[in-house]
């Protein structure tokens, strides 16, 4: 990871479960020393696939994460949507104040969905609070319509209180976006910034109850 990409940010919180219309394939995995999540299939479906979860701090926020240990100034997002390219699939969280320039960054097929915040952080002196953020996603395979459930494009999901870093994502929030991304359990999962692996977390939960699903 160059320097400029190194500024981790932690990235998800409280429980939650989304079904997984998508054929199962993993119950768990082994974390890599590169913040990856290595396949470890309980019977395949198809090729593994490699996918990027990247919430890094949004442009000009990085000063959230002076005292991190691993904080290197702003994150050049230009770098790391170029990044993201190189994966079969990926998120990118950003700020709704952010979120024109950072789409700039990004190719044209790339998605916009919303976490919105039933319970948001209100700041001094904003009439009209800040209370969704928009996610820019970029599937690694097309989810199979059964006809029964489907993922929306937005995420309900209240922030998280008191969990060591400023913008810690929901668990929920995570496993929604796993979803989103037509993700399946036996594909490998890069969490770009992983602060203390909170959604390496999330992702083991979620492919575990997949595979309990399909058994």
């Amino acid at each position: 990871m160059s320097q400029n990409l190194t500024t981790q940010k932690r990235s998800a919180g409280v429980s939650g479960y989304i079904p997984n219309e998508l054929q199962p394939s993993q119950s768990s995995g082994v974390a890599g020393s590169d913040g990856s999540v290595k396949p470890h299939r309980c019977g395949a479906a198809g090729r593994a696939l490699r996918v990027a979860y990247a919430d890094p701090p949004y442009p000009g926020m990085s000063g959230f994460y002076k005292e991190h240990p691993d904080y290197a100034g702003e994150v050049d997002h230009e770098d790391l949507v170029k990044r993201l390219q190189t994966y079969d699939g990926w998120c990118l969280h950003t700020a709704s104040t952010t979120l024109k320039y950072v789409l700039s960054l990004c190719p044209d097929d790339a998605r916009i969905m919303a976490w919105v915040k039933p319970f948001a952080a209100f700041k001094k002196h904003v009439a009209v609070a800040y209370a969704w953020e928009p996610v820019i996603v970029k599937p690694c395979r097309m989810r199979k319509y059964n006809g029964l459930t489907t993922v929306r494009d937005w995420c309900a999901e209240s922030i998280t209180l008191q969990r060591g870093l400023t913008g810690v994502k929901p668990e929920t929030v995570c496993r929604w976006l796993f979803e989103a991304m037509g993700m399946q359990p036996h594909d490998e999962l890069h969490d770009l910034f992983p602060g203390t692996g909170a959604v390496s977390i999330a992702w083991k939960k979620w492919k575990e109850q997949s595979c309990l699903t399909a058994a």
